[in-house]
């Protein structure tokens, strides 16, 4: 089987996926299980079992719990990912934990039949540039089945949460310069710091996204003498209300064409819109 034609990175991976799931969803990283003994083992190991990115987010169906959690496991080449199913204890911890489970993988790296049952495959294309910015393409492959019912979230993992947001507060504080956990290496804080960098890397370039997106819809905003037609009946409107930073509400310039919009709306409800106003909301269940 031929490679992906544009091999992504690790770190590649883990931005596309944020990038994808963030807003809808809370996107940790390199997140492990409690300690549990390995069935079959030899020696009687307790071990923690790492998933690289988990999605949290309010549960939208009955049955399952409060949380709905995605375990993703990432995989950039095909003999981790080989490796890493002949091992299914490797994942069932997580499978055990989430009512989902997915691989996720550059584009072309593996078949949908490859998929052991009980997981899904995220596939993510090359980045493709626009304006200087980076755009992946995530899409399901194999839509990742519902495993079971969870009704509760495990106490070891709300706990896991729980530590999350007291280091980062600390660190928003200032209260944790010069301290590190215990039991913490010299090479988990250069790993750290790294990690640091690449996070740092990723808000600085949504920031210039969002910026150059600003600077955009403002060019084009003013060259159209501050208002756009009516995707309805093309006269002048204009925005009338701002929320969460997108306009949400956009009226005529020249209130004697509601009457005639209405008219050519037949009637019913419709909110005015510009012609080329935002595309609609896409469903990511």
């Amino acid at each position: 089987m031929a490679g992906p034609a544009h091999p992504l990175t690790a770190a590649q991976m883990r931005e596309a996926l944020w990038r994808h799931y963030t807003g809808r969803c809370a996107v940790l990283f390199e997140v492990s299980t409690d300690a549990q003994p390995e069935p079959d083992a030899k020696v009687p190991l307790r071990r923690r079992r790492q998933i690289d990115v988990l999605t949290v987010s309010r549960a939208r169906r009955s049955g399952i719990g409060e949380l709905d959690l995605l375990a993703i496991e990432i995989k950039v080449s095909r003999s981790d990912f080989l490796a890493d199913v002949a091992d299914p204890v490797k994942q069932q911890r997580w499978r055990e934990v989430a009512q989902r489970h997915a691989y996720a993988a550059p584009e072309g790296l593996i078949r949908p039949g490859e998929i052991p049952a009980g997981s899904g495959l995220l596939t993510v294309a090359a980045p493709r540039t626009a304006s200087g910015y980076h755009y992946y393409d995530v899409n399901w492959r194999v839509r990742a089945p519902r495993l079971g019912s969870r009704y509760q979230t495990p106490p070891w993992l709300t706990l896991a949460f729980a530590y999350r947001m007291s280091r980062a507060e600390a660190k928003l504080r200032g209260l944790a310069s010069g301290t590190r956990d215990a039991g913490e290496s010299a090479e988990d804080m250069r790993a750290a710091v790294a990690k640091a960098r690449a996070d740092t890397e990723l808000l600085r370039r949504e920031r210039d996204r969002a910026v150059n997106a600003a600077a955009e819809w403002k060019a084009a905003f003013a060259a159209a003498g501050g208002s756009l037609p009516c995707a309805h009946c093309g006269q002048p409107v204009r925005p009338v209300s701002l929320r969460s930073g997108h306009f949400s509400a956009w009226r005529h310039v020249t209130r004697s064409d509601d009457g005639g919009c209405d008219l050519i709306r037949g009637g019913r409800w419709v909110p005015v819109e510009p012609a080329d106003g935002p595309e609609p909301m896409r469903s990511f269940v």
